[in-house]
């Protein structure tokens, strides 16, 4: 094995490839600096650079410059060293790209020299030139990662990836041999299609993230397990497929809703990642409201997330009587017998904030004051679909009191701006009240319009109207203020 040189070179001793096969030969350095800002992306690294410095596992590869001692001629690295140069000097960079380098400029720290390895010649330094870039070369070169593999690396440092619902629905459908991997390769990006679709994610798999960002579901294991079967049944046989448009994919989400087995009752929600939890959960009957017995559940075996009661506790009475733990009461205030809370009883109703309540009698809006006091009133899993229409026509009838035009809708009203007017700042506070309004508006608009397809889903219809509370409370707080101006002008 031959033994090369690492050492660090200046950047003044070191020199692009005029032969580089990314361009045509170039007769000056000047040229290949063009053509490389031009169709190779430099200015993008170079800002990468400037961010985040040169990658420490990448080494430049270097040959010796003939007559010319102690200079390299770079033959791997040619995108690196030319934005390095322009970093250093942005007068170098083509006219229309040099006011770009010199704001990076103003953020570069600089860097003098780079870590270099070597070779005595081109020939030398060929075959792993080609290596790095003539792709998997039958497992000699390098092996890109699939989407699959990218999206794991994102999951597991823990960054936002848009893949990750598909992701871990993917390695459960395996882990449960619902999907073979040799079947699900190429097929992440289409699976993450329908899931973003929040009829099949919410409504049909009981999908969401936790505090701690990782997915998890609310439906029994039997269930997810079934539709998830079916689901990879239609993706196997191209009935679920990358060329289908959102109408589609809404006629198909529509069909598992209205499957037998999408009508079983909502759970604790369990994490995908790694295995079901281990203990059945005792199911509430949203039309009697009374817990399913073992019996009666949709599946007796059915895993829990480890924190709420199993059955047999359930059944158990506490030392002052025989009040049964099922009691909605005894669960909302005591603790079991091995001292752990035990699970709240399931929202009956939209909470009801007495702000928004003065607020609306200051407006001196009946219809508003009517709409909101009926939304609090009535049962949520008794009349899940009333409500997804109401909730809709009162921000809808809230944002035209607010200024909202005819041709818009309250998505667009409430725009990022318009919440900031209201004093919410953060990033994250925006997106949160975005995210709920838009589950709203399309829940109700598809209560509304279609023939057969409803919101049932009243967990997170309840839970959207709180997140959007503060918001409501300071478009009225507006309308108020509006008013006041009106009069006093």
């Amino acid at each position: 094995m031959v033994k090369r040189d690492i050492k660090n070179i200046s950047l003044s001793k070191l020199f692009l490839d005029l032969k580089n096969p990314r361009h045509t030969p170039s007769g000056t350095e000047a040229d290949a600096i063009e053509y490389l800002c031009d169709k190779e992306d430099v200015y993008p690294l170079a800002r990468d650079i400037a961010t985040n410095g040169l990658s420490p596992i990448e080494m430049f590869a270097v040959i010796p410059v003939a007559g010319n001692q102690g200079a390299y001629e770079v033959v791997e690295g040619n995108r690196r060293l030319c934005a390095l140069k322009l970093l250093k000097d942005p007068e170098l960079a083509p006219t229309k790209f040099k006011s770009q380098f010199k704001r990076l400029e103003k953020s570069f720290e600089g860097i003098n020299s780079v870590r270099c390895v070597v070779f005595s010649d081109v020939d030398d330094a060929s075959i792993w030139v080609e290596r790095n870039h003539s792709g998997q070369n039958g497992g000699i070169g390098r092996k890109s990662w699939d989407a699959d593999q990218k999206s794991r690396f994102i999951r597991d440092k823990q960054k936002n990836d848009k893949n990750k619902f598909a992701l871990e629905f993917l390695d459960y459908s395996e882990r449960e041999s619902i999907i073979e991997n040799v079947n699900r390769k190429g097929r992440l990006t289409t699976v993450q299609r329908y899931l973003s679709n929040s009829k099949i994610r919410e409504l049909c798999f009981g999908l969401s993230l936790n505090d701690d960002d990782i997915v998890c579901t609310d439906r029994n294991k039997k269930t997810f397990n079934d539709l998830s079967k079916l689901f990879i049944e239609d993706l196997l046989s191209g009935v679920v497929n990358s060329r289908a448009k959102k109408a589609e994919i809404d006629k198909y989400a529509d069909k598992l809703i209205h499957l037998e087995t999408s009508d079983s009752p909502r759970i604790l929600k369990w994490p995908l990642i790694d295995q079901a939890p281990k203990t059945p959960p005792a199911a509430l009957d949203h039309s009697s409201g009374r817990k399913i017995s073992k019996e009666t559940s949709d599946d007796a075996s059915t895993h829990d997330a480890g924190n709420s009661p199993t059955e047999n506790q359930t059944d158990r009475t506490t030392e002052e009587g025989s009040k049964d733990k099922t009691d909605p009461d005894f669960e909302r205030n005591n603790e079991d017998h091995s001292g752990r809370h035990v699970r709240p009883s399931t929202q009956k109703y939209i909470q009801n904030h007495s702000n928004i309540l003065d607020g609306l009698k200051k407006i001196k809006s009946k219809k508003l004051e009517s709409l909101y006091c009926s939304l609090c009133n009535v049962s949520l899993y008794d009349n899940t679909p009333l409500l997804s229409v109401g909730c809709w026509a009162f921000l809808e009838s809230l944002a035209a009191l607010a200024g909202k035009g005819p041709n818009n809708d309250f998505i667009s009203f409430w725009s990022k701006e318009k919440v900031k007017a209201y004093g919410f700042q953060e990033k994250e506070t925006y997106n949160a009240f975005n995210q709920a309004v838009k589950r709203i508006s399309e829940h109700g608009n598809t209560t509304k319009h279609h023939g057969t397809s409803a919101n049932f889903y009243g967990h997170q219809l309840a839970n959207d109207m709180e997140a959007i509370a503060p918001l409501v409370n300071a478009c009225i707080e507006d309308i108020i203020k509006q008013s006041a101006e009106k009069k006093s002008g």
